[in-house]
């Protein structure tokens, strides 16, 4: 018989294929109706059907397609492979999951734990919890109230996860989910946010600067209204021209209001309450909603005190330099800080701006920032326009390229004299923390100093990143002292004991070879605050790991290091 719709496929109209790939999931055209013969490819070639998206479902044959074979993310840096779980992990399929964490060669984190929560995804959240080694907490419940994921909030209050917090409830707000936001005040057992706590006043406050910086002025107004904050002076009207324009959109429309009023002079309030205040007025200035230019005014018309912050906020946004020419219009500073706001965001267009209205700008800092960033235009720029001031390409800019794992950046320092002498085996070390194996081996063909004191190998143990621990064993890296606080093992145990779900690392340390000293570790831990939620984990495994060494010693064997031995990343990371 054959397959039918083979020969019916071809002669459908292009309108037709069309209508059908609009009915379909986005990851199913592009991993599948795309593929079914060469016309459909070049039909559905544009962004909207050729794309990928990653924190949608994606069809698992697709998805191991890209993922499942060795070293497909080795060009990727520590924090792109985290996003890469990320984004999977949001997407619900824990089939594509468990292939995103093999091939990243990361034990899971919180980020990906508050992805999942994030996305509503409770299915991969418990199965984190289960198997992945993952503790979720009070931040967990902030990415989930930011989302607006009520389910997902439910579910962690009533399994004791976590409890309501100031935190939680901004950050609901700064979603811009005022329906959660009063859900989240009722199901407080504390009181922290209701209006009969008067001294919870500057709490009650962050929260409404989570609304200022994601909600609309609506709902900013009605917010405030409702917890009777900035009351104005009795007899003063709001303007009239601002409630017009409270759904219009940028500068322009809030200009309108112009002159309608003053700023009504601010009223008595304890130190807390006014370090708030001013932090309102820099979250709406940096907020993302379209009428965030009339949340200023109103801001300002109810006493919010006027500060470089709100500059330093619209320096991060890809409009910044408008943002920042309409803000100083109307009596805002701007300093130094917005100039390293712009640099960090690779924003250069308001580091121009910055420039040219004389703002001064710390040169030196600012590189370091870029080179961070990895913006390489701002770098350049910096270093290269007359006006801004001396630049010094030394070992910190250096240093700061490499934690980014930008080869290109780095290459780009090193050709004109910048170079990591002096900073030791600093350098190194931030390399391994920005996890890029690309830009390690790009540093130790060039003779960077790795050390002899481990540094390197604690921090990708302290991002759980097994693959680049896996690199510079290959690359030769020292595990350093093998006794003592400073040792690796012992660091990692205590840092482990901290945070929770230390045992895979832990194992995985063990395996590769890295020397143990099983006293110093203990006292270390033991050390520790109670309450964290690892140390009894880790001490119990740091016994059952010792009683096994001595066992194997009196019989004459050695670890078995398994598929991983010998510090290979990726082999490591198959266990999960």
């Amino acid at each position: 018989m054959g397959r039918p719709w083979a020969r019916v496929w071809p002669q459908l109209p292009p309108e037709l294929v069309l209508r059908i790939a609009g009915f379909l999931p986005g990851n199913d055209v592009a991993c599948g109706l795309r593929l079914v013969n060469k016309a459909a490819a070049e039909l559905l070639s544009g962004p909207l059907h050729a794309t990928v998206r990653l924190s949608q479902p994606v069809p698992p044959p697709a998805f191991a397609h890209r993922w499942a074979a060795p070293d497909s993310a080795r060009d990727l840096s520590y924090r792109q492979r985290l996003q890469l779980l990320c984004l999977t992990a949001a997407s619900g399929v824990i089939t594509n999951l468990q292939v995103a964490l093999a091939a990243a060669g990361c034990l899971p984190t919180r980020q990906v734990l508050d992805a999942a929560a994030a996305a509503g995804q409770l299915e991969v959240c418990e199965w984190l919890l289960l198997t992945g080694g993952c503790r979720a907490d009070n931040g967990t419940l902030e990415s989930a109230a930011a989302a607006g994921q009520r389910r997902a909030c439910e579910w962690l209050l009533a399994a004791g996860h976590a409890a309501v917090t100031v935190k939680a409830a901004a950050a609901a707000a700064r979603g811009g989910h005022l329906g959660l936001l009063r859900w989240l005040a009722e199901a407080d057992p504390w009181g922290l946010l209701r209006q009969q706590q008067p001294l919870r006043r500057s709490q009650r406050l962050w929260v409404l600067v989570g609304a200022a910086e994601g909600c609309g002025l609506a709902d900013l107004q009605a917010l405030s209204r409702e917890w009777q904050e900035f009351e104005p002076e009795r007899g003063r009207e709001e303007p009239a021209a601002l409630a017009a324009v409270a759904g219009q959109q940028g500068p322009e429309a809030a200009a309108a209001a112009g002159g309608a009023a003053g700023p009504a002079p601010v009223p008595p309030a304890d130190e807390a309450v006014l370090a708030v205040k001013v932090q309102l007025l820099a979250a709406a200035a940096g907020s993302l909603t379209p009428d965030w230019a009339a949340k200023v005014e109103w801001l300002e018309w109810l006493g919010c005190p006027r500060s470089a912050l709100a500059c330093e906020a619209a320096a991060a946004r890809p409009d910044g330099a408008e943002r920042i020419a309409w803000l100083r219009r109307r009596g805002h500073p701007a300093d130094a800080t917005a100039a390293l706001a712009a640099a960090r965001a690779g924003n250069l267009a308001a580091l121009q701006h910055l420039l040219a209205e004389g703002v001064p700008i710390p040169a030196a800092a600012a590189a370091w920032q870029a080179a961070k960033a990895g913006a390489l235009a701002v770098l350049a720029w910096l270093v290269e326009t007359p006006g801004v001031g001396a630049v010094a390409l030394d070992a910190a800019v250096f240093g700061a390229a490499a934690a980014s794992g930008d080869v290109g950046v780095m290459a780009w320092l090193r050709e004109r004299g910048c170079s990591w002498a002096g900073a030791g085996d600093a350098t190194f070390a931030r390399a391994a923390a920005g996890g890029s194996a690309v830009a390690l081996e790009w540093l130790a063909a060039r003779g960077c100093e790795m050390g002899r004191n481990g540094e390197a190998l604690y921090q990708a143990c302290a991002r759980k990143d097994l693959a680049t621990l896996g690199c510079l064993l290959r690359l030769g890296c020292p595990w350093g002292p093998p006794d003592g606080p400073g040792a690796v093992f012992v660091r990692a145990s205590r840092l482990m004991a901290r945070f929770g779900c230390g045992g895979p690392l832990l194992r995985w340390l063990l395996a590769a070879g890295c020397p143990a000293d099983w006293r110093a570790a203990e006292a270390a831990v033991r050390r520790l605050h109670t309450d964290w939620p690892g140390k009894e984990e880790v001490l119990q495994l740091l016994r059952e790991e010792e009683e096994e060494e001595r066992a194997r010693l009196a019989s004459g064997g050695v670890r078995d290091v398994g598929a991983g031995g010998g510090g290979e990343g990726e082999g490591g990371a198959d266990g999960l």
